[in-house]
């Protein structure tokens, strides 16, 4: 492989690896707003 392609190659790895771990993050995000609506609604409807 040449050292350009290479070079391209462990670029694009790197993007992926950062486009994944923000991925992941937004992923918790989401998943601790939606226990807390859940939780608020719960709360607010007296189902406790």
């Amino acid at each position: 492989m040449a050292p350009e392609a290479a070079s391209h190659f462990r670029d694009v790895h790197d993007h992926a690896l950062r486009a994944a771990e923000r991925v992941e993050g937004i992923d918790r995000l989401l998943s601790d707003v939606l226990q807390a609506n859940v939780a608020r609604l719960f709360t607010r409807n007296g189902w406790l």
